[in-house]
């Protein structure tokens, strides 16, 4: 069984912030929920930092506490606009 999701995420560092939205399916796999999908990245202070490219992510509950929660994820693109896109 699956479901999709969506949501936002912003990085920040010394050379300045990217800020993107992602879209997929989230599986349950073991325990643990799998997120697949595409990333977009809209903005953020970065110079002509607006691309493409995909999302993966993984959300381990490891006990009934939220406290002990993981969740790792990667995003990788590239720049530009999606093909489909494009004007």
């Amino acid at each position: 069984h699956s479901t999709s999701f969506e949501g936002s995420w912003n990085l920040s560092s010394v050379h300045g912030t990217a800020i993107g939205q992602v879209a997929g399916e989230a599986k349950m796999v073991g325990g643990t929920w799998q997120l697949r999908g595409r990333s977009t990245v809209t903005g953020g202070t970065w110079p002509d930092f607006k691309g493409f490219g995909g999302f993966s992510g993984s959300l381990n509950f490891n006990s009934e506490s939220p406290n002990d929660d993981v969740f790792n994820w990667r995003i990788d693109g590239t720049l530009g606009e999606r093909p489909e896109t494009a004007k």
